[in-house]
């Protein structure tokens, strides 16, 4: 985020920094700064005046307004897939979230959670009966879930669920596309496809669908994982 600093005629700025948060992560302030040249025609007020020393004054603090601007993740920036993502409904709740253009949405993972005192609680698998289940919402860039509050969990003796916790991820879908250019071996033999970066794969002819018995197999360089995601 880019501040819009007062226009000051100093050498020295000071700038003070207040921590709200206890997290044992947080490890403190880091920014990014340039120094330019002066412009020839700049008015700096008083700039031939002599500074003399005077008594300190009482601090204060100067709220800075942020200019305004869509703020875009880090991993959109990176054309990369965003880390995974949550949310928690308790009964009678919605929530509805957006990813960046060109991205998609993938949910993950769609949780029930019954708690012991029948409250809606922070989802903790250790200590609540939960039960996971396939997701039954299909989304595109944006997504709205609703959870009435009527699910019962047979796994949890058929008691109501108290929250729904449900993991998703941002997926790019403009990234680089490998495709085969040629249909599929009649004996059933495998189609190789190396895949050596991020991107997309799509089978042949798609998506003018042709019934083919097609084995793709995607290989990619020792020591590199793949993350596979359904678009």
């Amino acid at each position: 985020v880019r501040y819009s600093y007062p226009y000051i005629c100093s050498s020295t700025i000071i700038i003070q920094y207040f921590v709200k948060t206890q997290l044992s992560i947080y490890r403190g302030m880091r920014m990014y700064y340039d120094i330019i040249d002066r412009p020839g025609n700049d008015n700096c007020p008083n700039s031939n005046v002599t500074v003399t020393t005077v008594q300190p004054t009482p601090d204060t603090t100067t709220t800075i307004n942020q200019i305004e601007t869509t703020i875009i993740p880090p991993y959109a920036l990176l054309g990369i897939a965003s880390p995974v993502l949550s949310f928690q409904l308790c009964q009678g709740q919605s929530y509805a979230f957006q990813c960046p253009s060109n991205y998609g949405v993938v949910i993950i993972t769609t949780i029930f959670g019954v708690t012991q005192s029948g409250r809606c609680e922070e989802h903790d698998a250790a200590k609540h009966c939960v039960a996971t289940t396939v997701p039954t919402i299909i989304c595109r860039q944006t997504c709205t879930y609703f959870y009435s509050g009527n699910r019962a969990i047979p796994s949890c003796g058929n008691k109501i669920a108290t929250y729904q916790y449900v993991e998703y991820q941002c997926i790019p879908t403009k990234t680089e596309l490998i495709s085969p250019n040629t249909s599929c071996p009649l004996d059933g033999s495998k189609v190789s496809i190396q895949i050596n970066r991020r991107g997309r794969f799509q089978s042949f002819n798609y998506p003018n669908l042709k019934r083919m018995n097609c084995t793709y197999r995607l290989k990619t360089n020792p020591g590199n994982i793949m993350n596979i995601y359904g678009l």
